[in-house]
């Protein structure tokens, strides 16, 4: 009886050893593709500029603030980075976002290979360094545009200092102030500007 237990035993070992075998052989599964797309500006709302009661401003933090909050997935209340004066305070000089591992940054080195292009950051907040790979090549590509902008024909206004236009939609109130150049509904504009309404692209920031 005892020989038995102990070949019955020696036979369970080898099966159990075998098995464990065969599963450390098995290819671990490879890690699933991540596709962020990201899109900024998506709307037409020009009537808002004059102030909202649902938006309680100017609590509301600046687009590089937003996009480092977005990356680094911390909110603005935490790093205290809401945007004042950021065109000259680039968030990686605010003292909790400088040494913060982004997202792009964390993909890369758990084996990612990570790329973007267009407006992950712009208006003088880039970092390009987020992007590179384990291996040392540069995952971003084409920078940042802005636009489209209205166009009235006059090469005059197609400059990058001038960029276009303000919207034949913009409420007169606001056209002075030439803040939202663009913003307002992607159309048609061919009957405005004295029928020489049109599209300006590929402005570079």
């Amino acid at each position: 009886m005892k020989l038995q237990k102990a070949i019955r035993y020696a036979l369970v070992f080898c099966c159990l050893a075998f098995t464990s075998e065969a599963f450390s052989q098995e290819e671990a599964p490879e890690p699933p593709n991540v596709i962020f797309i990201i899109c900024d500006d998506l709307n037409d709302a020009i009537h808002g500029m004059g102030g909202h009661p649902q938006a309680i401003t100017p609590n509301a933090p600046l687009c590089g603030p937003s996009r480092a909050s977005l990356w680094s997935g911390l909110y603005p209340h935490t790093t205290g980075y809401f945007g004042y004066n950021q065109q000259k305070n680039h968030w990686r000089k605010n003292e909790v976002l400088k040494n913060t591992v982004t997202l792009f940054e964390h993909l890369s080195d758990n084996g990612y290979y990570v790329f973007a292009t267009g407006k992950i950051h712009h208006n003088g907040h880039e970092d390009y360094s987020i992007f590179k790979n384990g291996d040392g090549s540069d995952g971003f590509r084409v920078k940042a545009s802005f636009g489209p902008y209205p166009w009235d024909g006059d090469p005059a206004t197609a400059s990058m200092n001038v960029r276009g236009v303000m919207h034949p939609d913009m409420p007169d109130e606001f056209k002075e102030f030439r803040w939202g150049d663009g913003f307002g509904a992607v159309r048609d504009i061919s009957d405005a500007y004295e029928g020489n309404g049109s599209w300006l692209y590929d402005h570079w920031g």
